[in-house]
């Protein structure tokens, strides 16, 4: 049985000091009067030979490591991957879907380059249109004053209607149309919010800060500005941040382009998959390989469609339509958070078992390999933002940034241990933020909110989010108090 080498046991590394005790060894079974110590001229030859021979050894165990996923590295274990076509999660650019206001069909070009707070530099990846039916915001200004009048805006299709008093003013009436709308926010996923109602303006705003709407106004109101949702990305991959409201200087000037905002936080990228984590899919996900088990299909949107974050699977396998949810007898609902709605689509066509129906909010159609339309559903994740209220007691040793070190503290550990549908416990934050010196004791307080409006109040228990609700960590909503 071998001692070193391949054997039972796996591979056994012959080291250097092995190796030249061998030798020496050898040298003197051979020629027993030989002087083999490190200072003789044999010696130090046989040391030269083992440290190559050694690296030959290294060299070896490498090759064999680079058969197994448990110690394969690097484009070795990308190989062992493509057995199962599960591929290394790529590098994600930071993303975000940026209000445009300008002149109605004005063009922004592909690469239209903005720049945030921070310096990074974002860029549309397609060329895009200002659209005022398509918006994220609009300034709307109330420009007429009747008396006991009918005000309407359409919003989608649907109608908001007020009726002003029998001494009407222009801030009752924009007052009225505001909280006709904010009744109705849920329904219309828009929300109003004034600018002066002395003189007419507000806003209509998307409830997520990215949906388009279209809103349709009579000769009572006056459109002023609108904002169209265009996508846009940082030049690289990785993880870069940038708050809502801190992108919003045009690198490249425009005709027709006046300002740009981004409602929301951008989607943090991230950098090439490591070792370490790739190895654990590979070992997870295995699983897909099972056809159109609920599993399968999530597994290979998440593997195969590029910029697909996160994916959530459900089912509804009974014969009666599910009460709350509305799935429909037999079908699925996968959640998918990232990726371009076309390719999410077509691989959710091949992976889902056949008579299998889909379902969600999103309607894709694709042309199947018999050239048949089929029109497919998924869903995309609710936005759950996150605020954090931290009050601390410290000691002298309290570095003079550290409010801000606890901020970044517990944003990572957000991002990197919640997804969709998760609970937050609570718990997970203390230690990043013990992490900073001179700490006696911290309360933590969290809340969770639908949109960028902060939390009337907190709780010091765990969060349960909706299955369909994703969590969105940032610094700008977490606020440390320190008495």
């Amino acid at each position: 049985m071998a001692t070193f080498g391949v054997t039972p046991a796996g591979f056994i590394l012959k080291r250097l000091q092995e190796i030249s005790d061998e030798m020496r060894s050898n040298a003197q079974i051979q020629l027993p009067s030989i002087d083999t110590t490190p200072d003789s001229v044999p010696g130090t030859m046989i040391d030269v030979i083992a440290e190559s021979e050694a690296e030959q050894w290294q060299l070896v165990q490498t090759i064999y490591n680079a058969r197994y996923p448990s110690t394969a590295q690097g484009i070795q274990l990308d190989l062992i991957g493509q057995i199962n076509a599960i591929k290394r999660l790529a590098p994600q650019k930071s993303r975000v879907f940026e209000g445009f206001e300008g002149t109605n069909s004005t063009v922004i070009p592909a690469g239209t380059q903005l720049k945030s707070d921070r310096g990074d530099i974002y860029e549309t990846p397609v060329e895009k249109l200002l659209d005022n039916t398509k918006t994220n915001q609009i300034e709307v200004e109330t420009i007429t004053v009747i008396d006991s009048h009918t005000y309407i805006i359409i919003i989608d299709s649907n109608s908001v209607d007020y009726i002003s008093s029998g001494s009407a003013t222009k801030e009752e009436i924009t007052n009225g149309i505001i909280a006709a709308i904010n009744a109705q926010t849920l329904f219309l996923l828009v929300e109003a919010t004034e600018i002066d109602a002395s003189l007419g303006t507000f806003y209509i705003t998307s409830n997520d800060g990215e949906r388009a709407f279209e809103v349709t106004l009579n000769l009572d109101f006056q459109l002023n500005k609108f904002w169209t949702p265009i996508k846009i990305q940082t030049q690289e991959p990785g993880i870069l941040e940038a708050g809502a409201g801190t992108i919003t200087t045009i690198v490249t000037p425009i005709s027709g382009l006046d300002s740009v905002i981004n409602f929301t936080d951008v989607i943090v990228g991230d950098n090439l998959q490591s070792d370490d984590d790739y190895r654990l899919r590979l070992f997870e996900e295995v699983r897909r390989l099972g056809g159109g088990s609920l599993e399968a299909i999530k597994d290979r949107i998440l593997n195969n469609v590029d910029g697909v974050i996160q994916v959530r699977a459900f089912e509804n396998d009974t014969m009666i339509i599910e009460p709350v949810t509305l799935r429909p007898p037999k079908s699925i609902e996968i959640l998918v958070e990232g990726g371009d709605d076309q390719d999410i689509a077509e691989e959710l066509w091949i992976a889902k078992g056949g008579g299998i129906e889909t379902f969600g909010t999103e309607s894709v159609i694709i042309t199947d390999s018999q050239g048949s339309l089929r029109n497919i559903h998924f869903s995309r994740p609710v936005k759950a933002y996150i605020w954090f209220k931290i009050t601390l007691i410290v000691n002298t040793d309290f570095p003079a940034d550290g409010a801000d070190l606890i901020k970044e503290n517990i944003t990572l550990t957000g991002r990197s241990r919640f997804g969709i549908g998760d609970e937050i416990l609570i718990q997970e934050f203390y230690c990043p933020i013990y992490e900073v010196e001179g700490i006696e004791n911290a309360i933590i307080e969290i809340q969770k909110t639908p949109d960028l409006t902060p939390p009337v109040s907190y709780v010091t228990t765990n969060l349960t989010l909706a299955d369909d609700e994703s969590p969105l960590f940032d610094t700008t909503r977490i606020e440390v108090l320190i008495p």
